[in-house]
Protein backbone atom coordinates (compact mmCIF):
# COMPACT_ATOMS: atom_id res chain seq x y z
CA UNK A 1 0.00 0.00 0.00
CA UNK A 2 3.00 2.11 0.64
CA UNK A 3 3.03 3.26 -3.44
CA UNK A 4 -0.42 4.31 -3.38
CA UNK A 5 -1.63 7.48 -3.15
CA UNK A 6 -5.14 8.41 -4.42
CA UNK A 7 -7.99 7.28 -1.91
CA UNK A 8 -9.58 5.83 -3.68
CA UNK A 9 -6.88 3.75 -5.87
CA UNK A 10 -5.87 2.74 -1.84
CA UNK A 11 -10.07 1.22 -1.49
CA UNK A 12 -9.89 -0.41 -4.67
CA UNK A 13 -6.49 -1.57 -5.29
CA UNK A 14 -6.85 -4.93 -2.35
CA UNK A 15 -9.86 -6.20 -4.34
CA UNK A 16 -8.43 -5.99 -7.67
CA UNK A 17 -5.61 -8.16 -6.54
CA UNK A 18 -7.55 -10.35 -4.30
CA UNK A 19 -8.87 -11.29 -7.57
CA UNK A 20 -5.81 -11.89 -9.04
CA UNK A 21 -4.76 -14.60 -6.54
CA UNK A 22 -7.76 -16.20 -6.23
CA UNK A 23 -8.03 -17.04 -9.86
CA UNK A 24 -4.08 -18.25 -9.90
CA UNK A 25 -4.88 -20.29 -7.14
CA UNK A 26 -2.11 -18.80 -4.43
CA UNK A 27 -2.91 -19.86 -0.96
CA UNK A 28 -3.25 -17.85 2.07
CA UNK A 29 -5.68 -17.10 4.62
CA UNK A 30 -5.51 -13.16 4.38
CA UNK A 31 -4.67 -11.36 1.33
CA UNK A 32 -0.56 -10.35 3.08
CA UNK A 33 0.03 -14.01 2.84
CA UNK A 34 -1.40 -14.55 -0.51
CA UNK A 35 1.06 -11.20 -1.30
CA UNK A 36 4.28 -13.13 0.44
CA UNK A 37 3.31 -16.55 -1.09
CA UNK A 38 3.00 -15.21 -4.30
CA UNK A 39 5.97 -12.71 -4.48
CA UNK A 40 8.43 -15.60 -2.67
CA UNK A 41 7.69 -18.09 -5.68
CA UNK A 42 7.67 -14.91 -8.58
CA UNK A 43 11.41 -14.39 -7.49
CA UNK A 44 12.68 -18.05 -8.09
CA UNK A 45 10.91 -18.24 -11.28
CA UNK A 46 10.30 -15.63 -13.64
CA UNK A 47 8.22 -17.50 -16.03
CA UNK A 48 5.50 -18.00 -13.68
CA UNK A 49 5.12 -14.69 -12.45
CA UNK A 50 4.61 -13.82 -16.36
CA UNK A 51 2.39 -16.71 -17.22
CA UNK A 52 0.58 -16.23 -14.49
CA UNK A 53 -0.49 -12.50 -15.18
CA UNK A 54 -0.68 -13.14 -19.04
CA UNK A 55 -3.51 -16.09 -18.07
CA UNK A 56 -5.22 -13.71 -15.73
CA UNK A 57 -5.81 -10.75 -18.56
CA UNK A 58 -6.49 -13.25 -21.02
CA UNK A 59 -9.77 -14.40 -18.59
CA UNK A 60 -10.46 -10.95 -18.25
CA UNK A 61 -10.32 -9.93 -21.84
CA UNK A 62 -12.70 -13.06 -22.32
CA UNK A 63 -15.10 -11.64 -19.66
CA UNK A 64 -14.77 -8.17 -21.79
CA UNK A 65 -15.60 -9.83 -24.84
CA UNK A 66 -18.46 -11.00 -23.75
CA UNK A 67 -19.83 -7.77 -22.73
CA UNK A 68 -19.52 -8.74 -19.19
CA UNK A 69 -17.25 -6.18 -17.97
CA UNK A 70 -16.00 -2.83 -19.80
CA UNK A 71 -12.97 -2.74 -21.51
CA UNK A 72 -11.46 -0.10 -19.36
CA UNK A 73 -12.50 -2.78 -16.19
CA UNK A 74 -9.72 -5.44 -17.82
CA UNK A 75 -6.82 -2.22 -17.70
CA UNK A 76 -7.91 -1.26 -14.05
CA UNK A 77 -6.50 -4.76 -13.29
CA UNK A 78 -3.33 -4.65 -15.49
CA UNK A 79 -2.63 -1.69 -13.73
CA UNK A 80 -3.04 -3.24 -9.61
CA UNK A 81 -0.90 -6.33 -10.46
CA UNK A 82 1.66 -4.06 -12.22
CA UNK A 83 1.38 -2.20 -9.09
CA UNK A 84 2.49 -5.03 -7.09
CA UNK A 85 4.90 -6.40 -9.15
CA UNK A 86 7.21 -3.43 -9.64
CA UNK A 87 6.80 -2.71 -5.66
CA UNK A 88 8.23 -6.52 -4.87
CA UNK A 89 11.00 -5.93 -8.00
CA UNK A 90 9.13 -8.78 -10.33
CA UNK A 91 10.12 -7.12 -13.43
CA UNK A 92 8.49 -7.93 -16.48
CA UNK A 93 8.41 -6.84 -20.43
CA UNK A 94 5.75 -4.56 -20.00
CA UNK A 95 5.14 -3.70 -23.26
CA UNK A 96 4.31 -7.45 -24.45
CA UNK A 97 2.26 -8.21 -21.23
CA UNK A 98 0.31 -4.65 -22.37
CA UNK A 99 0.40 -5.62 -26.41
CA UNK A 100 -2.48 -8.21 -25.35
CA UNK A 101 -4.50 -6.29 -23.81
CA UNK A 102 -7.68 -5.08 -26.09
CA UNK A 103 -8.29 -1.64 -26.87
CA UNK A 104 -10.29 0.50 -24.45
CA UNK A 105 -12.36 3.98 -25.21
CA UNK A 106 -10.44 6.98 -24.16
CA UNK A 107 -13.18 8.41 -22.68
CA UNK A 108 -16.77 7.30 -21.05
CA UNK A 109 -19.70 7.33 -23.30
CA UNK A 110 -21.85 9.34 -20.29
CA UNK A 111 -22.69 12.83 -20.39
CA UNK A 112 -22.85 15.67 -17.96
CA UNK A 113 -26.39 16.05 -16.43
CA UNK A 114 -28.38 19.03 -17.77
CA UNK A 115 -29.45 22.13 -15.69
CA UNK A 116 -33.39 20.72 -15.49
CA UNK A 117 -31.64 17.71 -13.67
CA UNK A 118 -29.63 19.48 -11.47
CA UNK A 119 -32.64 22.04 -10.41
CA UNK A 120 -34.68 18.56 -9.89
CA UNK A 121 -31.84 17.35 -7.90
CA UNK A 122 -31.32 20.47 -5.31
CA UNK A 123 -35.03 19.74 -4.31
CA UNK A 124 -33.83 16.64 -2.39
CA UNK A 125 -34.86 17.42 1.02
CA UNK A 126 -31.32 17.70 2.86
CA UNK A 127 -30.32 21.25 3.37
CA UNK A 128 -26.36 20.43 2.80
CA UNK A 129 -27.83 19.04 -1.24
CA UNK A 130 -27.45 22.53 -2.53
CA UNK A 131 -24.34 23.54 -1.62
CA UNK A 132 -22.68 20.19 -2.78
CA UNK A 133 -24.29 19.90 -5.86
CA UNK A 134 -23.51 24.17 -6.47
CA UNK A 135 -20.46 23.75 -5.34
CA UNK A 136 -19.15 20.87 -7.53
CA UNK A 137 -20.84 22.25 -10.19
CA UNK A 138 -19.38 25.56 -10.76
CA UNK A 139 -16.17 24.80 -8.94
CA UNK A 140 -15.24 21.82 -10.79
CA UNK A 141 -13.60 19.92 -8.19
CA UNK A 142 -12.96 16.17 -7.06
CA UNK A 143 -15.47 15.09 -4.40
CA UNK A 144 -12.47 13.77 -2.35
CA UNK A 145 -11.84 17.45 -1.89
CA UNK A 146 -14.43 17.31 1.13
CA UNK A 147 -11.94 15.77 2.79
CA UNK A 148 -9.83 19.30 3.37
CA UNK A 149 -12.64 21.79 2.83
CA UNK A 150 -12.67 24.35 5.79
CA UNK A 151 -14.59 27.75 5.91
CA UNK A 152 -11.11 29.63 6.27
CA UNK A 153 -10.81 28.26 2.82
CA UNK A 154 -13.61 30.19 0.96
CA UNK A 155 -12.94 33.88 0.23
CA UNK A 156 -16.01 36.02 -1.75
CA UNK A 157 -14.78 38.20 -4.61
CA UNK A 158 -16.22 41.47 -4.52
CA UNK A 159 -17.14 44.09 -7.18
CA UNK A 160 -14.78 47.51 -6.75
CA UNK A 161 -17.85 50.01 -8.33
CA UNK A 162 -20.54 47.84 -6.90
CA UNK A 163 -19.88 45.53 -4.05
CA UNK A 164 -21.48 42.62 -5.17
CA UNK A 165 -20.24 39.58 -5.03
CA UNK A 166 -18.32 38.40 -8.49
CA UNK A 167 -17.62 34.97 -7.01
CA UNK A 168 -15.67 33.04 -4.72
CA UNK A 169 -12.27 31.62 -4.47
CA UNK A 170 -11.75 28.13 -2.90
CA UNK A 171 -8.49 26.64 -2.07
CA UNK A 172 -8.59 22.76 -3.27
CA UNK A 173 -6.69 20.50 -1.09
CA UNK A 174 -4.89 23.03 1.22
CA UNK A 175 -1.67 22.18 2.43
CA UNK A 176 -1.57 19.39 0.30
CA UNK A 177 1.80 18.92 -2.62
CA UNK A 178 -1.93 19.11 -4.90
CA UNK A 179 -3.23 22.31 -3.21
CA UNK A 180 -4.77 24.65 -6.16
CA UNK A 181 -7.22 27.26 -6.47
CA UNK A 182 -10.72 27.28 -8.07
CA UNK A 183 -13.41 29.71 -7.83
CA UNK A 184 -17.19 28.72 -7.61
CA UNK A 185 -20.24 30.89 -8.59
CA UNK A 186 -22.07 34.00 -6.29
CA UNK A 187 -25.21 31.36 -6.53
CA UNK A 188 -22.67 28.51 -4.76
CA UNK A 189 -21.61 30.61 -2.33
CA UNK A 190 -24.86 31.93 -1.37
CA UNK A 191 -26.19 28.75 -0.77
CA UNK A 192 -23.03 27.85 0.90
CA UNK A 193 -23.48 31.09 3.31
CA UNK A 194 -27.16 30.15 4.09
CA UNK A 195 -26.22 26.90 5.42
CA UNK A 196 -23.33 28.15 7.17
CA UNK A 197 -26.16 30.28 8.65
CA UNK A 198 -28.63 27.72 9.10
CA UNK A 199 -26.07 26.22 11.87
CA UNK A 200 -25.49 28.96 13.17
CA UNK A 201 -28.42 30.05 14.36
CA UNK A 202 -29.16 25.99 15.72
CA UNK A 203 -26.09 26.70 18.42
CA UNK A 204 -23.27 26.24 16.53
CA UNK A 205 -19.87 27.82 16.46
CA UNK A 206 -18.75 28.57 13.43
CA UNK A 207 -14.93 29.41 13.03
CA UNK A 208 -12.80 29.72 10.58
CA UNK A 209 -11.36 25.82 11.41
CA UNK A 210 -15.52 24.63 10.80
CA UNK A 211 -15.70 21.97 8.04
CA UNK A 212 -17.83 23.11 4.99
CA UNK A 213 -20.00 19.61 5.50
CA UNK A 214 -21.07 17.84 8.77
CA UNK A 215 -23.30 15.51 9.96
CA UNK A 216 -27.72 16.58 10.71
CA UNK A 217 -28.40 16.94 13.83
CA UNK A 218 -32.11 17.14 15.18
CA UNK A 219 -34.10 19.88 15.43
CA UNK A 220 -37.61 18.59 16.41
CA UNK A 221 -38.85 15.84 18.59
CA UNK A 222 -35.53 15.75 20.71
CA UNK A 223 -36.91 12.59 22.07
CA UNK A 224 -36.39 11.00 19.47
CA UNK A 225 -33.97 10.45 16.23
CA UNK A 226 -30.87 8.72 17.83
CA UNK A 227 -29.21 8.16 14.69
CA UNK A 228 -28.86 11.94 14.47
CA UNK A 229 -25.52 13.32 15.59
CA UNK A 230 -25.50 17.09 17.98
CA UNK A 231 -25.48 20.07 16.97
CA UNK A 232 -22.84 21.52 19.03
CA UNK A 233 -20.77 18.68 18.22
CA UNK A 234 -20.38 18.30 14.17
CA UNK A 235 -18.93 15.49 12.68
CA UNK A 236 -16.93 16.40 9.19
CA UNK A 237 -18.95 14.67 6.65
CA UNK A 238 -16.13 13.31 3.99
CA UNK A 239 -16.21 12.08 0.74
CA UNK A 240 -18.10 9.05 1.06
CA UNK A 241 -20.71 10.53 3.25
CA UNK A 242 -20.65 13.45 0.15
CA UNK A 243 -21.02 10.35 -2.20
CA UNK A 244 -24.06 8.42 -0.19
CA UNK A 245 -25.69 11.84 -0.05
CA UNK A 246 -26.01 12.44 -3.95
CA UNK A 247 -26.43 8.37 -4.30
CA UNK A 248 -29.75 8.71 -2.38
CA UNK A 249 -31.21 12.36 -3.64
CA UNK A 250 -30.57 10.64 -7.16
CA UNK A 251 -32.33 7.89 -6.73
CA UNK A 252 -35.22 9.84 -4.49
CA UNK A 253 -35.16 12.46 -6.91
CA UNK A 254 -36.10 9.76 -9.89
CA UNK A 255 -33.20 10.58 -11.91
CA UNK A 256 -31.53 7.29 -10.74
CA UNK A 257 -33.24 4.02 -12.79
CA UNK A 258 -32.55 0.32 -12.57
CA UNK A 259 -30.01 -0.29 -15.76
CA UNK A 260 -31.81 -2.23 -18.58
CA UNK A 261 -30.24 -5.42 -19.54
CA UNK A 262 -26.95 -5.01 -21.19
CA UNK A 263 -26.70 -1.49 -20.23
CA UNK A 264 -23.41 -1.17 -17.96
CA UNK A 265 -23.38 2.54 -16.99
CA UNK A 266 -26.37 5.21 -16.48
CA UNK A 267 -26.31 8.51 -18.17
CA UNK A 268 -24.05 10.72 -16.20
CA UNK A 269 -22.05 9.95 -13.15
CA UNK A 270 -22.97 11.16 -9.65
CA UNK A 271 -20.19 12.95 -8.39
CA UNK A 272 -17.71 13.23 -11.42
CA UNK A 273 -20.78 14.41 -13.64
CA UNK A 274 -20.49 17.64 -12.11
CA UNK A 275 -16.61 18.12 -13.25
CA UNK A 276 -17.98 17.09 -16.88
CA UNK A 277 -20.97 19.89 -16.40
CA UNK A 278 -18.39 22.50 -14.95
CA UNK A 279 -15.43 21.90 -18.10
CA UNK A 280 -18.67 21.60 -21.05
CA UNK A 281 -20.05 24.88 -19.64
CA UNK A 282 -17.09 26.74 -18.66
CA UNK A 283 -15.26 25.82 -22.08
CA UNK A 284 -18.89 26.60 -23.84
CA UNK A 285 -18.87 30.13 -22.78
CA UNK A 286 -15.33 30.49 -23.77
CA UNK A 287 -13.14 30.24 -20.77
CA UNK A 288 -9.39 30.10 -21.91
CA UNK A 289 -9.05 26.05 -21.80
CA UNK A 290 -6.09 26.28 -19.93
CA UNK A 291 -7.67 27.90 -16.92
CA UNK A 292 -10.83 25.88 -17.29
CA UNK A 293 -7.52 22.75 -16.67
CA UNK A 294 -6.62 24.54 -13.65
CA UNK A 295 -9.31 25.05 -12.20
CA UNK A 296 -10.53 21.43 -12.22
CA UNK A 297 -6.80 20.60 -11.01
CA UNK A 298 -5.20 19.22 -14.16
CA UNK A 299 -1.44 19.28 -15.01
CA UNK A 300 -0.81 21.23 -18.59
CA UNK A 301 2.81 19.45 -18.54
CA UNK A 302 5.46 21.20 -18.83
CA UNK A 303 3.74 24.12 -20.18
CA UNK A 304 2.40 24.56 -16.22
CA UNK A 305 6.27 25.70 -15.79
CA UNK A 306 5.41 29.13 -17.73
CA UNK A 307 1.83 29.62 -17.57
CA UNK A 308 1.16 31.10 -14.04
CA UNK A 309 -1.80 33.61 -14.02
CA UNK A 310 -2.66 35.92 -11.74
CA UNK A 311 -5.46 35.77 -9.63
CA UNK A 312 -6.92 38.45 -10.75
CA UNK A 313 -6.59 36.95 -14.37
CA UNK A 314 -8.07 33.78 -13.38
CA UNK A 315 -11.39 34.97 -11.98
CA UNK A 316 -11.55 37.77 -15.27
CA UNK A 317 -11.55 34.12 -17.21
CA UNK A 318 -14.16 32.65 -15.22
CA UNK A 319 -16.72 35.51 -14.77
CA UNK A 320 -16.70 34.54 -18.38
CA UNK A 321 -18.30 31.36 -17.41
CA UNK A 322 -20.52 32.36 -14.03
CA UNK A 323 -23.60 32.87 -16.47
CA UNK A 324 -23.29 29.57 -18.25
CA UNK A 325 -22.58 27.72 -14.24
CA UNK A 326 -25.57 29.61 -12.39
CA UNK A 327 -28.34 27.21 -12.00
CA UNK A 328 -30.92 29.25 -10.93
CA UNK A 329 -30.23 33.17 -9.80
CA UNK A 330 -27.22 35.05 -10.72
CA UNK A 331 -26.92 39.09 -11.03
CA UNK A 332 -25.51 38.85 -14.49
CA UNK A 333 -28.37 36.80 -15.45
CA UNK A 334 -30.76 39.33 -14.21
CA UNK A 335 -28.97 42.26 -15.74
CA UNK A 336 -28.81 40.75 -19.01
CA UNK A 337 -33.14 40.01 -19.12
CA UNK A 338 -33.52 43.61 -17.16
CA UNK A 339 -31.48 45.21 -20.08
CA UNK A 340 -33.24 42.93 -22.62
CA UNK A 341 -36.86 43.82 -21.20
CA UNK A 342 -35.68 47.21 -21.18
CA UNK A 343 -35.10 47.51 -24.60
CA UNK A 344 -38.54 45.40 -25.23
CA UNK A 345 -40.36 48.23 -23.38
CA UNK A 346 -38.95 50.44 -25.62
CA UNK A 347 -39.93 48.79 -28.35
CA UNK A 348 -43.19 48.69 -27.09
CA UNK A 349 -43.31 52.43 -25.85
CA UNK A 350 -42.65 52.80 -29.99
CA UNK A 351 -45.43 51.03 -30.63
CA UNK A 352 -47.90 52.58 -28.34
CA UNK A 353 -46.64 56.15 -29.16
CA UNK A 354 -47.37 54.80 -32.85
CA UNK A 355 -50.86 53.67 -31.89
CA UNK A 356 -51.53 56.49 -30.09
CA UNK A 357 -50.55 58.97 -33.03
CA UNK A 358 -52.87 56.41 -35.20
CA UNK A 359 -55.73 56.83 -32.33
CA UNK A 360 -55.06 60.84 -32.98
CA UNK A 361 -55.62 60.80 -36.35
CA UNK A 362 -58.80 58.65 -36.03
CA UNK A 363 -59.94 61.20 -33.65
CA UNK A 364 -59.59 64.16 -35.38
CA UNK A 365 -60.60 61.91 -38.77
CA UNK A 366 -64.39 61.48 -36.33
CA UNK A 367 -64.15 64.96 -35.63
CA UNK A 368 -64.45 66.68 -39.06
CA UNK A 369 -67.05 63.91 -39.75
CA UNK A 370 -68.97 65.01 -36.33
CA UNK A 371 -68.54 68.79 -38.05
CA UNK A 372 -69.53 67.11 -41.22
CA UNK A 373 -73.17 65.52 -39.79
CA UNK A 374 -73.47 69.03 -36.94
CA UNK A 375 -73.45 70.86 -40.71
CA UNK A 376 -75.70 68.23 -42.23
CA UNK A 377 -78.34 68.24 -39.39
CA UNK A 378 -78.42 72.28 -39.77
CA UNK A 379 -80.32 71.64 -42.69
CA UNK A 380 -82.85 70.26 -41.04
CA UNK A 381 -85.09 72.97 -39.73
CA UNK A 382 -84.86 74.09 -43.58
CA UNK A 383 -85.79 71.73 -44.96
CA UNK A 384 -88.70 70.73 -42.86
CA UNK A 385 -89.88 74.72 -43.04
CA UNK A 386 -90.11 73.47 -47.07
CA UNK A 387 -91.72 70.60 -46.12
CA UNK A 388 -94.34 72.70 -44.25
CA UNK A 389 -94.63 74.62 -47.09
CA UNK A 390 -95.88 72.25 -49.71
CA UNK A 391 -97.93 70.68 -47.42
CA UNK A 392 -99.81 74.54 -46.60
CA UNK A 393 -100.79 73.65 -50.71
CA UNK A 394 -102.28 70.11 -50.12
CA UNK A 395 -106.12 70.29 -50.40
CA UNK A 396 -106.55 69.25 -46.39
CA UNK A 397 -103.41 70.10 -44.66
CA UNK A 398 -102.48 66.59 -43.66
CA UNK A 399 -98.80 64.65 -44.18
CA UNK A 400 -100.10 61.37 -45.33
CA UNK A 401 -96.34 60.13 -45.07
CA UNK A 402 -93.08 60.91 -43.42
CA UNK A 403 -89.98 59.29 -43.42
CA UNK A 404 -87.33 61.49 -41.72
CA UNK A 405 -85.12 58.63 -42.20
CA UNK A 406 -82.76 59.25 -44.84
CA UNK A 407 -82.23 57.32 -47.76
CA UNK A 408 -79.47 56.38 -49.88
CA UNK A 409 -79.32 59.54 -51.18
CA UNK A 410 -79.06 61.73 -48.03
CA UNK A 411 -83.21 62.47 -48.73
CA UNK A 412 -86.05 62.22 -45.90
CA UNK A 413 -89.40 61.72 -47.48
CA UNK A 414 -92.89 63.70 -47.18
CA UNK A 415 -95.88 62.96 -48.93
CA UNK A 416 -99.40 65.11 -49.42
CA UNK A 417 -102.21 65.49 -51.27
CA UNK A 418 -102.53 68.68 -53.44
CA UNK A 419 -105.90 70.64 -54.51
CA UNK A 420 -106.80 68.70 -57.54
CA UNK A 421 -106.48 65.45 -54.99
CA UNK A 422 -103.59 64.06 -56.60
CA UNK A 423 -100.82 62.70 -53.77
CA UNK A 424 -97.63 64.08 -54.22
CA UNK A 425 -94.04 62.58 -52.92
CA UNK A 426 -91.60 65.35 -51.84
CA UNK A 427 -87.97 64.30 -51.68
CA UNK A 428 -86.14 66.77 -49.28
CA UNK A 429 -82.26 65.76 -49.60
CA UNK A 430 -79.65 68.09 -47.16
CA UNK A 431 -78.60 69.59 -50.09
CA UNK A 432 -81.62 70.61 -52.37
CA UNK A 433 -85.57 69.78 -52.66
CA UNK A 434 -87.06 67.64 -55.46
CA UNK A 435 -90.87 67.34 -55.73
CA UNK A 436 -91.61 64.45 -57.87
CA UNK A 437 -94.52 64.33 -60.34
CA UNK A 438 -95.00 67.74 -59.82
CA UNK A 439 -94.55 70.53 -62.37
CA UNK A 440 -91.81 72.84 -62.50
CA UNK A 441 -93.28 75.64 -60.11
CA UNK A 442 -93.46 73.20 -57.39
CA UNK A 443 -89.67 72.72 -56.87
CA UNK A 444 -88.19 74.24 -54.02
CA UNK A 445 -84.30 75.01 -52.89
CA UNK A 446 -83.54 75.04 -49.45
CA UNK A 447 -82.92 78.82 -48.33
CA UNK A 448 -79.14 79.79 -47.74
Amino acid sequence: MYGLKADDTRRQYPARLSRFFEFIGVEGLTLEQQCENFASRARQDPNYAYDALVQFLDYMNGKARNKEIVFGTVNNYYKSVKKFYDMNSMNLNWNVVRSGLLSSRRSANDRAPTKEEVRKLVEYPDPRIKTIVYMMLSGGFRVAAWDWLQWKHVAPQYSKETGEILAAKVIIYAGEPEEYPTFITPEAYNALKSWMDYRSSYGEVISVDSWLMRDLWQTTNMNYGARWGLMSVPKHLKKDGVRRLLDRALWDTGLRKPLQPGVKRHEFKASHGFRKFYDTYAKGARMLNNYVEQTMGHSLGVAQNYDRPTEEMMLSEYLRAVPALTIYDDSSILSKELSELKKSNQDDSRMVKARLEEKDFQIAALGQKMEELTSEVNWFPDALRVAKNIVARSHDGMIREDKSILDQKRRFTVSYVDNTGKRKTVKVPIDNVEILDGSPEDNFELPQ
